[in-house]
C-alpha cells in the first residue's frame, strides 16, 4: 500500500512525510518519543492544528530547543 503525499506536506517522501500524512488536522496531542530538536513537530505544528510533546534523553539538545517547542528530558524508562 502506497501512502498519497499531499501538497501541504512539507517534507519529501521520507518516513517524515508518511508520519505527517497520519496526522488528522485537529488530530488532537501528539507524542513524539526521541524527538531530539523538534525540527518534526515544529514543521507539523505550522502546517496543522495538533498538540505536540516531545520527548528525548539528550539534555544538551533540549536546552538549546530552537523551536522553542514542548520538550521534556527523559533518563530511564522502567520497560
Amino acid at each position: 500500500m502506497k501512502t498519497k503525499i499531499s501538497q501541504i506536506n512539507p517534507f519529501e517522501c521520507s518516513r517524515y512525510a508518511f508520519a505527517f500524512e497520519y496526522i488528522n488536522e485537529g488530530g488532537g496531542k501528539w507524542l513524539d518519543y526521541g524527538c531530539y530538536d523538534g525540527a518534526f513537530m515544529n514543521k507539523v505544528m505550522q502546517n496543522k492544528q495538533v498538540d505536540f510533546v516531545g520527548v528525548d534523553k539528550n539534555a544538551d539538545i533540549i536546552q538549546i530547543n530552537p523551536y522553542n517547542m514542548k520538550i521534556i528530558k527523559i533518563d530511564n524508562l522502567p520497560l
